[in-house]
């Protein structure tokens, strides 16, 4: 029996759809932990008192959100834990879970 060479896309395509299903999640997750981070701050400017939260700059906040999250990693195993719940449940539309059905199927 004679079979067909495998054309260059039907190659890659394992890698090519792993690579891109990580990026999303790694994408998802960093948006995550920058949003709670992002939270906490704003809630710590509340808390402190001494000026308002509509006279601090959004671009100050989130540079402080920035230097929360490299101090505190806790708050990225949080964010994945998260984006995989939401992944699971379908959150994140058809095409991430036929991403994940494809990576799952590639593993195998």
């Amino acid at each position: 029996m004679v079979e067909a060479t495998p054309t260059v896309t039907q190659t890659l395509a394992p890698n090519y759809a792993q690579r891109r299903a990580a990026e999303r999640m790694r994408i998802a997750v960093r948006v995550e932990a920058l949003r709670r981070a992002r939270a906490g701050v704003k809630t710590a400017i509340q808390r402190e008192g001494r000026i308002k939260l509509s006279q601090v700059p959004p671009r100050e906040i989130t540079v402080m959100a920035e230097a929360y999250v490299l101090a505190h990693r806790e708050i990225i195993v949080e964010a994945r834990a998260k984006v995989e719940e939401w992944r699971v449940e379908g959150f994140f539309g058809k095409r991430a879970a036929l991403a994940a059905h494809n990576l799952e199927s590639y593993e195998q």
